[in-house]
């Protein structure tokens, strides 16, 4: 077997990557129709932290940093889990599901149902 064909393909990580991206954008779409605002810090991590790290993870994973690269989309991918987990279920704030009323209720919910599942 030769070294190309052991080496792990980073396919998979850009697939978490692009799928991680259509449900945080559905989820800021949910964030806008139901008129939740983020805090300062909730909008510098959602960009930094659960839009931009995940990106600048997966381009690493394609360079011969791949160890930095998986690193990197882990941490970012647990700091999103903690996050959401926090504001959506733990935090009395109206980011919690359970503060967001009216048509976006459902589709909040199920947003933050998937994050908590992500």
């Amino acid at each position: 077997m030769n070294q190309s064909s052991s080496q792990p393909r980073p396919f998979g990580a850009l697939a978490l990557v692009l799928i991680h991206l259509v449900i945080s954008t559905a989820h800021g779409w949910a964030h806008q129709g139901a008129m939740v605002a983020l805090t300062t810090f909730g909008y510098v991590y959602v960009v930094v932290v659960i839009t931009l790290l995940p990106w600048v993870a997966a381009a690493l994973l394609f360079t011969r940093k791949k160890k930095m690269g998986a690193l990197l989309l882990a941490l970012s991918m647990f700091g999103s889990f903690v996050f959401g987990f926090w504001y959506h279920f733990l935090s009395n704030t109206g980011d919690n599901v359970t503060q967001v009323h009216g048509p976006w209720h459902s589709t909040f919910s199920l947003d933050g149902d998937r994050a908590r599942c992500n």
